[in-house]
């Protein structure tokens, strides 16, 4: 079974993704390591050389090759990832959806420091209220929803307890 880590920039989908891959033992994915990868640059070169578009096609490729490759997996998805094309219902089709709900304090708090590895935090008029309150929308429609303010040994134990509970049969 595939798990899927969607969230806010900052939500914790990396550190969550490796330690709950780790209690599970599935392999890890991070979308964005794979496109930087597989097109052999920086996401912010990405962006600044090539745009959004281009990034955002790479993006959809890399979810793509993860979904043909790996039948069981935690995959860190970028951001933007369940809001652009059809990654969001591929991403349903083909595994679990967890939505990583962060408040915007705790966002802030971590992202203070990441600005130079996240694009869009150095665009100017860029207020991330905003742009995280036009991308919730997409968030949650995760067909779970988990709060990770605390520690991110909080986040993997719900998501745990949700992975391992009965699922209704087809």
């Amino acid at each position: 079974m595939r798990i899927y880590l969607i969230g806010y920039m900052g939500s914790g989908k990396t550190s969550v993704g490796c330690a709950l891959a780790k209690r599970l033992q599935l392999p890890f994915f991070d979308l964005d390591s794979r496109i930087t990868a597989n097109v052999g640059r920086s996401i912010a070169d990405i962006f600044s050389h090539d745009g959004e578009d281009y990034f955002r096609q790479q993006e959809s490729r890399a979810l793509e090759e993860i979904i043909e490759t790996s039948s069981a997996c935690v995959l860190a998805t970028g951001g933007g990832t369940p809001c652009f094309g059809q990654n969001l219902s591929r991403m349903h089709a083909s595994g679990l959806t967890f939505y990583l709900s962060c408040s915007v304090s705790t966002l802030q708090s971590r992202l203070t420091d990441d600005a130079s590895q996240r694009p869009i935090l150095g665009l100017e008029g860029f207020n991330l209220e905003e742009h995280l309150s036009n991308r919730i929308a997409f968030y949650s429609q995760a067909q779970h929803i988990i709060s990770n303010d605390g520690t991110i040994e909080q986040a993997v134990e719900q998501i745990v307890l949700l992975y391992e509970a009965p699922r209704p049969s087809a």
